[in-house]
């Protein structure tokens, strides 16, 4: 143990795990965890390299972590060509780099281990105190929650329940990354309550009942269906176990079962009482979750394009059928890393939510790791990526089968039906993009492959000369690494107040703090929106059209998929007397999202304005009533729509029908009123005005 105490780089990386990660969270970033947490990595990195490169320690690596680091590699490597072809390079580069980070945490990890057990066993501990501080602090955020407006509703419990219970997340960002984080350190938990001492048993026995509760609770789908893949996978690979081993179980043997099997069982009861504090309507909520997995409609294409108002569950499967069609319009290198939330949009936006057509809501992430990989990398990154999770499942089963040491033998049977748990979650959100998931999934392959260490056939040793140079690399990747992401935290930081400026219409203002921003690795913030946009809004406010022109174009080359940014560069066009752009830029954004209400509007002035009064009526006719408009719709439809009784009326040689259809035309709120019958009867806006 003293030795242990001596070694800098395993009490580093012990620190980092159990208090650095779950605790870094900035109040001054937009997503308060993602950038800060790849800073504090990046800082790690830093550190383990100077203390490699300060000590003479030799750097050995077993067979298995070779082929391991080479595949994940593979995959970086193809990330580095397929960043050639993306539209946003500096946003490649930064996901490389964090890729680059999260192998260089295993490389260390295995170096470090060694294959030693009791560095094995204390790693295991510090993700056990990860789980009790992300724990103890959603236990204090759920006794702030406020249950009064679920108690108080019948119907609608679904969208109560998560509104009372969303604050609970930890440090983890929501909820459901929240019940992610409690779900992979279950094989840690598990394998305390089994062979540690009193006080880590305990605690381990503690902290799963929690676990268990919370993700009961906090009505995270994923995680549900995540679950119930490692309970099944389990059975099948202990009755398999038992029958190739013709093995009975003993108690005395296999009295770990026993301790799993209570453990369950109090955290099915805390459940249960649960339930019964919140009067029970939890179960109408998880039956209503469990419907969304469940209901065949949730995945038909044609219905979710025709609803009008799809759940989560459709807005993401609709999301899938697009990223299919990115990926078939970039096989092999993809899109490049970062670069799917740029070019989804190009696909179109018409059958999602109201908020994301009008361009209010931007689309970030896929909600499926697969497709993720797939689109941005293409099918070679995603074999090279995914073989690593096969290579180390393979590995761990192995393990399970052939292990002599019991402790071994539960170890890797855990992590193997986790990693599959990872998997299932990965089909339906997006742990791979989260430092937390990472660095759990990570510790999984360090272990198993150290686990192997001892009887590998095979150990690597590094030569000093390569070790040095290696070891330099790990530096200068970390550093770099560090010097980017702090550019992007300090971008973050200014956004928010750039947004609570815009907000606020404090327009010279939001142009000073857009100007703060330095570098080219923040062009675009969390909600895919570039930052040049928001300068040209402040400037087209301020009626400087053609410096905010600029600020567009320049948005247009980071994002050009970008709804709000064609339009916005389509009003500057107009305003500057450029119609024919401004018609084309408009039309861009209408191919993209046909019910953009915004440009149709607009669009419909230029055409009004060109005279073609017709053309202009025909766009501004495909705003849905049912749905906001902008506030200057009436106006241009009232012109529009006189301008059509001006020409009915010269067509017209009966004065009497004549004046009545001037007396309309001059009544503006029931000139409205009759365009909107009309179009809700579907007759021609000039035969139903001759037949009022």
């Amino acid at each position: 143990m003293k030795e242990i105490l001596k070694n800098k780089s395993f009490l580093l990386i012990a620190f980092f795990i159990s208090i650095v990660l779950p605790a870094t969270y900035f109040t001054h970033t937009i997503d308060r965890i993602l950038m800060p947490r790849v800073l504090v990595l990046s800082v790690l990195i830093i550190l383990l390299s100077i203390v490699w490169l300060t000590n003479k320690k030799k750097i050995y690596l077993g067979r298995k972590a070779t082929i391991l680091i080479l595949l994940l590699s593979a995959y970086l490597l193809t990330s580095i060509i397929s960043s050639f072809g993306a539209i946003n390079g500096y946003e490649s580069v930064f996901e490389i780099f964090k890729s680059v980070l999260f192998i260089l945490f295993l490389f260390f990890v295995v170096i470090t281990i060694q294959g030693d057990k009791i560095k094995i066993d204390i790693l295991l501990k510090s993700f056990i105190v990860f789980s009790f501080v992300i724990i103890t602090i959603a236990v204090f955020q759920f006794l702030k929650v406020d249950f009064s407006d679920f108690r108080s509703h019948e119907n609608d419990l679904g969208y109560y329940f998560v509104q009372a219970i969303t604050p609970v997340k930890s440090t983890m960002g929501n909820k459901n990354l929240f019940s992610d984080a409690l779900f992979l350190c279950f094989p840690f938990l598990i394998y305390g309550i089994v062979y540690f001492n009193k006080f880590w048993k305990f605690l381990s026995i503690i902290l799963m009942i929690l676990s268990l509760g919370f993700i009961g609770m906090l009505v995270s789908k994923t995680v549900w269906v995540a679950l119930g893949v490692s309970l099944f996978s389990a059975l099948v690979l202990f009755v398999i176990y038992l029958i190739k081993e013709g093995k009975i179980i003993y108690a005395s043997k296999q009295r770990y079962l026993i301790y799993i099997f209570f453990v369950f069982i109090i955290g099915l009861f805390s459940s249960l009482g649960f339930l019964h504090v919140a009067d029970s309507k939890i179960l109408e909520v998880a039956k209503e979750k469990v419907e969304q997995i469940t209901n065949k409609e949730n995945f038909d294409k044609e219905l979710i394009l025709n609803n009008e108002n799809p759940n989560v569950a459709q807005t993401r499967i609709l999301a899938w059928y697009k990223s299919f069609k990115m990926f078939e319009d970039n096989p092999f290198f993809g899109v490049g890393l970062g670069n799917w939330r740029i070019n989804i949009p190009k696909y179109g936006l018409n059958g999602f939510k109201t908020d994301i057509e009008q361009g209010i809501k931007h689309f970030q992430r896929s909600h499926n790791d697969y497709l993720w990989v797939l689109c941005e990398t293409g099918i070679i990154g995603f074999v090279f990526y995914f073989s690593a999770f096969i290579f180390v499942l393979v590995l761990s089963v192995k393990k399970f089968f052939t292990a002599v040491d019991k402790r071994e033998k539960l170890l890797s049977f855990l992590i193997a039906i986790n990693i599959l748990g990872f998997l299932t979650i990965s089909f339906f959100t997006f742990p791979k993009e989260r430092v937390s998931h990472n660095i759990i999934v990570f510790a999984y392959f360090a272990i198993i492959v150290s686990l192997f260490y001892e009887r590998e056939n095979k150990i690597i040793r590094v030569k000093d000369k390569y070790r040095f140079i290696l070891i330099l690399f790990c530096l200068a990747i970390g550093t770099y690494s560090f010097f980017i992401t702090k550019q992007k935290i300090n971008g973050e930081s200014q956004t928010r107040k750039v947004i609570k400026n815009q907000y606020a219409s404090r327009w010279n203002r939001e142009i000073r703090e857009v100007d703060k921003i330095e570098g080219n690795y923040y062009s675009l913030d969390p909600y895919s929106t570039p930052i040049a946009w928001y300068k040209g809004v402040a400037l087209s406010q301020l009626q400087k059209y053609a410096e905010a022109k600029t600020e567009y174009e320049k948005a247009l080359e980071i994002h050009p998929y970008h709804i709000q940014v064609l339009n916005n560069l389509a009003s500057c066009c107009d305003l500057l007397g450029e119609h024919k752009l401004a018609e084309n830029y408009y039309n861009r954004a209408l191919e993209i999202s046909p019910d953009f209400k915004d440009a149709l509007v607009n669009l419909s002035i230029v055409y009004f304005n060109k005279r073609k009064n017709e053309k202009a009526y025909n766009t501004i006719y495909r705003c849905s009533e049912q749905k906001p408009v902008p506030p200057k719709y009436n106006l241009v439809l009232k012109a529009i729509l006189k301008k059509k009784i001006d020409v009915l009326a010269k067509k017209i040689n009966n004065s009497a029908k004549r004046n009545k259809i001037l007396k309309i035309r001059n009544n503006d709120k029931r000139l409205i009123r009759l365009f909107n019958k009309s179009k809700r009867e579907n007759i021609k806006f000039e035969e139903f005005i001759l037949n009022v």
